[in-house]
Order: structure tokens, then sequence, then C-alpha cells
């Protein structure tokens, strides 16, 4: 009985951080990109500005995800250190979980797509994207000391 509510709480528990997190990284991402609507309005803008809007995007993307696998991995140590009978079914989840809100945000953002071409550039994001958070998510469950340099000030307060 114990054993299935830990896991129930696990579960619990990434969900509420999924959510919070997700308007979280959407209201910094929105902070970080309404500069481009600046941009749209000027009839040639510059390259430069535009580049570095986009840089500045995607490296917030990247560590933003990469945070969340981090984040999915430190919950999966700490739900799987006490007595637990299946480990397995831990890191599954917690696997799951880790890119399973990219799914989700894309599925939203299509929905919103004007034609099939955008359509197809969100999704090709969404999976690049993917791949960062999967690609963490198991590097830091073999190499778990690699979440402390660039995640460990924040997973020293969420966790």
């Amino acid at each position: 009985m114990f054993e299935s509510m830990n896991f129930i709480y696990f579960n619990l528990l990434l969900l509420i951080s999924g959510w919070i997190g997700l308007y979280t990284f959407s209201f910094i991402l929105m902070a970080i990109l309404s500069p481009f609507k600046f941009v749209n309005d000027v009839r040639n803008p510059p390259k430069i500005l535009s580049f570095s809007l986009s840089g500045i995007g995607i490296i917030f993307q990247i560590y933003f995800w990469s945070l969340w696998s981090a984040y999915c991995v430190a919950i999966t140590f700490e739900y799987t250190t006490s007595p637990t009978t299946w480990d397995w079914l831990y890191f599954i989840c917690g696997y799951g979980w880790s890119y399973g809100l990219i799914g989700w945000l894309s599925y939203k953002e299509q929905l919103t797509a004007f034609d099939f071409e955008e359509s197809k550039q969100i999704t090709r994001g969404a999976l690049f994207y993917k791949f960062v958070a999967v690609a963490s998510f198991i590097i830091f469950v073999f190499w778990p000391n690699l979440m402390d340099k660039p995640f460990g000030w924040v997973l020293n307060i969420l966790v």
C-alpha cells in the first residue's frame, strides 16, 4: 500500500511541477521573444538582431528542457532511494515525464498553426527539443554529477 502511494505522489509531484514549469517557461520565453514583434515590424530588420534573438531563445529552451530532465532525474533518484520494489517503474515514468511535456506543448502549438508548413516546423522543433530532453535524462541517470554545475542551484532549492 505504501509503495503505491509513493508512486502516486511521485507522479503527482511531477505533474504539478510540470504545470508550474510550463507556465514559467512560457512566460520567460515570451519575454525573450517579444522583441521579434518589433523586429518584424521593421521593413528590413538587421540579420544580426534576428539571429541573436533566435539564438537566445534556442539556448534558453535547451537549458530549460535539460533542467526539466535533471529535475525528473533528481526526483526519480529521491523516490528510488526509499525501499521500493519497482525502481525501474520510477525510471520509466521519470523518462516519460522528461519529454511528455514537450509533446503536449507541441500538440497545443500545432493547433494554432496556420498552414501545413508551419505545422512541420513546429514538429521539427519539438523533435529537436525532445532529443535534448531524452539525451539529458539518459546522461543524468548514468552520470548524475553532471547535473551539479549547470543546474545545482535550482535543484538544491527544488529537491
